[in-house]
C-alpha cells in the first residue's frame, strides 16, 4: 500500500511506518481510504495515515519456551493524522479577517505545520 518503513525493531517486536499522505479523490489509485467519506476527508484536509505493527507472545505461552518457538500475536494500529498550521487566528468581527501569531520554537525549525493524531482508522 506504499507505506514507507520508518522503524523495524525486532527486539521490541515493532514495525512502524512514516505518515503516508493522500490527496483523496485526486488520487483514485491510492487505496488507503476505506470509504468515500475517508476519501473526501483526505481531499479537503491534509491528512496522513501511519501504521504500527507490534508482536508479542500469545497469552498462555510457556515461560520456558524460546522466543522463536513461542506462538506470537500481531496487532495492527492505523492512526489518522491531520496537518495543522499554528498561529492563525480568525477575526470574530470581520469576515475574511485573520491575524497570525508566532511560535519561537517553530520559527527555529522553520516550520509552522505539525501533525495531530485525530483517530484510529479501524477499517484499514
Amino acid at each position: 500500500m506504499d507505506f514507507e518503513l520508518d522503524r523495524v525493531d525486532a527486539t521490541a517486536g515493532v514495525i512502524a511506518t512514516r505518515p503516508h499522505f493522500s490527496m483523496g479523490i485526486f488520487e483514485p489509485w491510492d487505496t488507503t481510504q476505506s470509504s468515500f467519506a475517508d476519501e473526501w476527508e483526505d481531499t479537503v484536509n491534509m491528512q496522513a495515515r501511519a501504521v504500527r505493527v507490534t508482536f508479542a507472545p500469545a497469552e498462555g505461552a510457556a515461560d520456558g519456551v524460546g522466543f522463536d518457538e513461542a506462538p506470537m500475536v500481531g496487532s495492527v494500529w492505523v492512526t489518522l493524522y491531520r496537518n495543522q498550521r499554528s498561529g492563525r487566528r480568525l477575526d470574530s468581527e470581520w469576515v475574511g479577517g485573520s491575524t497570525f501569531t508566532g511560535d519561537p520554537l517553530q520559527q527555529q525549525r522553520h516550520t509552522s505545520n505539525y501533525l495531530v493524531p485525530t483517530r484510529r482508522d479501524e477499517a484499514l
